[in-house]
């Protein structure tokens, strides 16, 4: 755990972790400057797996001028990792946005859907803090089995303010599940679909309702679909007034519950 003084508007805490010894470390808030190189001076929290005595021992060949140093072992093939990195942004009245807090969520048949040392507990900041619940623990970073039908990433915001904000979805390696996304908003009773090939970008608002700023009003819900054998043979769209009236035609229509525009 570091602490990025860049970070939100007085600084927030990052995690960094190597899960699998390989020298490839995760951040817990994608597209933040802390890499796994601690600076000199640069102070920084480790989490111990068990409760008891522990020691932390830095090793005069573990440090480092800040050059990239190739490993005196075998290299490890290269494995796919499936994760979505959300971060919070906070909009400012000029339309820029100041980057909050992040968190991650990876999956993997590595992984277990239990809360363990694969997961990294979240440090609360002085501002928005941003991060994952299960089980009862806060996290910054989840780690689970691969992607199911109905899983859910149930979001916490905490310190939150009566002001603008944005949610940045960027999923890695996430099509291949077959599923699809949406974020559910309890405040608004929404679902936004969410691309798991492309960034998604939402914007909300936490006004004088108290609901509004509700820890837990949001979550991400996978869910699958099916291609289903129906061919669209014409599309029209037309001015109606104020409206656009849309018809459509297609053949081989078969188990079609709705049509969403």
């Amino acid at each position: 755990y570091a602490w990025d003084p860049n970070l939100n508007l007085v600084g927030g805490y990052v995690v960094l972790d190597d899960l699998d010894d390989d020298g490839e470390f995760t951040s817990s808030v994608a597209d933040n400057p802390q890499t796994k190189e601690i600076l000199s001076h640069q102070a920084f929290f480790v989490e111990t797996i068990a409760d008891g005595p522990a020691s932390l021992t830095i090793e005069e060949s573990d440090k480092s001028d800040g050059s990239s140093y190739l490993l005196s072992r075998p290299a490890k093939p290269a494995s796919v990792i499936s994760r979505l990195n959300i971060n919070l942004y906070l909009i400012n009245a000029d339309k820029s946005i100041v980057m909050a807090d992040g968190l991650k969520a990876e999956f993997g048949s590595t992984y277990t859907n239990d809360v363990n040392s694969q997961d990294a507990i979240k440090f609360s900041n002085v501002n928005e803090t941003f991060g994952l619940m299960r089980n009862g623990k806060f996290l910054a970073i989840e780690r689970r089995q691969p992607l199911v039908m109905d899983d859910t990433l149930y979001l916490r915001t905490t310190k939150v303010t009566q002001r603008n904000y944005q949610l940045v979805f960027k999923p890695e390696n996430l099509s291949s599940f077959g599923m699809t996304a949406f974020l559910v908003d309890a405040y608004l009773n929404k679902e936004t679909s969410l691309s798991l090939d492309a960034i998604s970008t939402i914007n909300f608002t936490v006004n004088s309702d108290a609901a509004s700023a509700s820890l837990d009003r949001f979550k991400v819900v996978f869910k699958s679909y099916t291609v289903l054998p129906v061919t669209f043979t014409g599309i029209r769209a037309a001015i109606q007034q104020k409206d656009i009236q849309v018809d459509w035609s297609v053949e081989q229509e078969v188990n079609i519950e709705k049509y969403e525009l």
